[in-house]
């Protein structure tokens, strides 16, 4: 396996990048979700355990989010030092890739909001 080629995504960047990628994922899901339940209107808290935190006002469940997305981001900092870069770099993109499926549920909801929008709008127009 010395020879294996270097995965693109681990070797141009550098831990500290993919820890800051993976903590504005977590920021933006609360954001998106929050902006999609009390906004727009079109979407649900999935997760059990996240429930009670979107029921809070804006400021507080954002810094309570904040300080609990830093939680991970810490561990895996701490981690670091403990592993070979190549390998630690490659574990990270474990939870990048898991964060990416609220994304993908969001850009759903929101292009499904704009679609029935926009025919709705089309259809008073008319």
């Amino acid at each position: 396996m010395k020879n294996a080629k270097p995965l693109v995504l681990t070797s141009q960047f550098s831990t500290n990048v993919l820890l800051s990628i993976l903590f504005f994922l977590m920021i933006g899901d609360y954001l998106l979700t929050y902006v999609g339940m009390y906004t727009l209107g079109i979407v649900e808290e999935a997760n059990a355990l996240m429930v009670w935190l979107m029921a809070l006002p804006f400021k507080k469940g954002f810094l309570i989010r904040m300080f609990v997305s830093l939680g991970p981001i810490c561990l895996f900092k701490f981690a670091e030092k403990y592993k070979d870069p190549y390998i630690y770099r490659r574990i990270l993109l474990i939870p990048l890739f898991i964060q990416l499926v609220p994304y993908i549920g969001h850009v759903l909801w929101v292009f499904k909001y704009f679609i029935d929008y926009s025919t709705f709008i089309n259809k008073f127009i008319q």
